[in-house]
């Protein structure tokens, strides 16, 4: 696949929030505000890019050779805890300012099931070095994108006359499942007429 059948793969056809309903969690809880959406979701980025490239590593040339790839998802997130531990204490030393304002992020980015979500596609779709990176990038443009957009119609729907059964985590919910029936316009046909 090529690296912009990627893309639009991950930000577009498949974008792990809206079709596999991965990271919920996050999206839910941090699309209250569009500032907060921003952090959290280049925090997503970041991980998830980084996270791709460590678990391509592990694989090809660890797993792989010693034939453990049965092992790979036990792997995969005990790499994933621990490099979102070593990359908040390296934002917290080379960059306070940064860690300030997305460092609070990188433990609930590290320990979502979109980031072991990414490496296994990844790894299932056997994406070489940069195609991992260009997969993590993508489906965490993906997140940032859905997060920004539910944040900015939820601090929308504040000021509107929403019944109060549906205030809160409920619309969210509702304005989600929207967005994941207006993504289905976008499928593997429409890429494969888009990008060849």
């Amino acid at each position: 696949m090529s690296y912009v059948g990627i893309i639009l793969t991950f930000v577009l056809v498949n974008n792990l929030v809206l079709t596999y309903f991965l990271g919920l969690c996050p999206v839910i809880g941090a699309s209250r505000r569009v500032d907060s959406s921003i952090g959290l979701g280049l925090a997503s980025v970041f991980v998830m890019a980084t996270g791709s490239l460590l678990t391509w590593a592990l694989r090809t040339w660890i797993l792989a050779p010693l034939g453990l790839l049965f092992l790979q998802t036990f792997v995969f997130v005990l790499a994933i805890l621990a490099l979102g531990h070593y990359l908040e204490r390296l934002i917290e030393t080379v960059a306070p300012a940064l860690h300030r304002s997305v460092g609070k992020y990188l433990p609930i980015v590290s320990t979502n099931c979109v980031v072991l979500g990414i490496a296994l596609i990844a790894a299932r779709a056997d994406f070489g070095p940069l195609e991992s990176l260009v997969a993590g990038v993508s489906a965490g443009g993906g997140i940032l994108i859905v997060m920004v957009v539910i944040a900015a119609i939820r601090e929308k729907l504040e000021t509107e006359a929403v019944p109060p059964a549906l205030r809160g985590v409920p619309i969210a919910f509702i304005t989600t499942g929207l967005m994941a029936l207006a993504i289905l316009a976008f499928d593997q046909a429409f890429l494969q007429n888009l990008v060849g």
